[in-house]
């Protein structure tokens, strides 16, 4: 049995939403604190989560914004368990 994590339970719906917003014909980036207000991510939570989608390598960081990367479009892919 897995332990839960409420981090890791945000990774998915958050990179979901990037690519949702950045779809063709919108811009290709978008602020992380967007993500955060839709997604009802708490304050004590956001950092962990940044960090989490950075050092993965699911998002990169472009002028204050984040951008979906190609590992970041290959998880979200692939169906949830």
């Amino acid at each position: 049995m897995c332990a839960y994590d409420p981090v890791t339970s945000r990774v998915r719906p958050a990179l979901l939403h990037i690519q949702r917003e950045t779809a063709k014909g919108k811009p290709v980036t978008i602020a992380f604190a967007t993500v955060c207000r839709v997604l009802s991510v708490p304050p004590d939570l956001q950092s962990r989560l940044l960090w989490m989608l950075l050092g993965e390598g699911y998002v990169t960081e472009e002028g204050g914004e984040l951008r979906l990367t190609e590992a970041g479009t290959q998880l979200i892919a692939v169906p949830a368990r």
